[in-house]
């Protein structure tokens, strides 16, 4: 088992032999998770290069769909333009952080959530 140390706060625990997870790089992975996470579109919001390159390096190959923007405005006009199931959002970036930009966001949907929650988790 090796261990690796990020920070004082973190620790990161590589699985011990043979309880590796199923997927590794050049290799078709296996699972539900993995099979969702092949058909999933990927939108990267982060204002660090170096971040969005490793995550674009390491989800490209086992997503659909994955697509990288700088900051909020660049992720507006793509979230205007495509559809993605699922969005990783840096908070602190120049300019409008991410909390205040999803914020914003979800001020602006209409979502009836009623559509969403089964009738019985009403009552």
């Amino acid at each position: 088992m090796t261990t690796f140390s990020t920070s004082k706060a973190t620790t990161i625990t590589s699985p011990p032999a043979g309880h590796e997870p199923a997927a590794r790089p050049g290799r078709a992975s296996g699972g539900a998770e993995f099979s969702a996470l092949a058909q999933a579109s990927i939108l990267i919001i982060d204002d660090e290069p170096g971040m969005r390159n490793f995550l674009m390096r390491t989800l490209g190959p086992r997503c659909k769909h994955v697509a990288e923007a700088a900051d909020t405005d660049e992720a507006s006009r793509q979230l205007d333009s495509s559809r993605f199931d699922v969005v990783i959002l840096d908070n602190i970036m120049p300019g409008k952080n991410g909390v205040d930009w999803l914020a914003l966001l979800w001020q602006n949907l209409a979502i009836d959530w009623r559509n969403w929650i089964p009738e019985s988790d009403f009552q």
